[in-house]
């Protein structure tokens, strides 16, 4: 889904980011620093059906957030993978809306697991050379099983292909504190 300030005037107004359907019941998982300090957000589905996103929790130290929208029937969710068990060089896809454009993929490969990131505050970041653009944060990294890898968190702006993802093992612990039980 495509995020974007719930105070924005009207739809067409720039993209903030991107989030994932993680639960059936209408939880969407994004980055923390697409949230910042909105209590809602308009969430938009690729078939341009717009929900109001209420935050449900944010933090900072992993830059994930969990945001509900308001359903009457269950959502298709996509699945935790372990990164853990990932490998470097296992293809992955970036999912998201850079720059606006709508819904876009990017494949690419882990390059690196763990990486931690110099004046970074956030924990070991997966990295990847798949295209993440302003507008891919808070989408989803996907391995070929259409699993979550990881959270699309940024990219090295004067690099090409240095992008940095949230891995799912931080992912599942985040999502063990906030998302409630069914």
């Amino acid at each position: 889904m495509n995020l974007r300030n719930a105070e924005a005037s009207n739809l067409s107004d720039s993209s903030l980011g991107s989030a994932v359907i993680i639960d059936k019941r209408g939880y969407l998982l994004t980055s923390a620093h697409v949230v910042g300090t909105h209590d809602q957000l308009h969430a938009v589905s690729d078939d341009s059906v717009a929900f109001v996103a209420k935050t449900i929790a944010s933090d900072a130290q992993s830059d994930l957030a969990l945001l509900k929208i308001e359903i009457d029937r269950e959502l298709p969710s996509l699945l935790l993978s372990d990164s853990d068990a990932s490998d470097v060089g296992e293809t992955v896809i970036a999912l998201g809306n850079p720059f606006g454009l709508g819904l876009t993929a990017t494949k690419g490969i882990i390059s690196a697991l763990p990486r931690a990131v110099a004046g970074n505050r956030l924990g070991p970041l997966l990295q990847t050379d798949a295209a993440i653009n302003p507008g891919n944060s808070g989408g989803p990294l996907i391995n070929l099983r259409c699993e979550l890898v990881a959270i699309n968190t940024s990219a090295v702006s004067v690099g090409q292909g240095i992008g940095f993802a949230t891995p799912s093992a931080s992912v599942k612990k985040f999502l063990g504190r906030w998302l409630p039980k069914p």
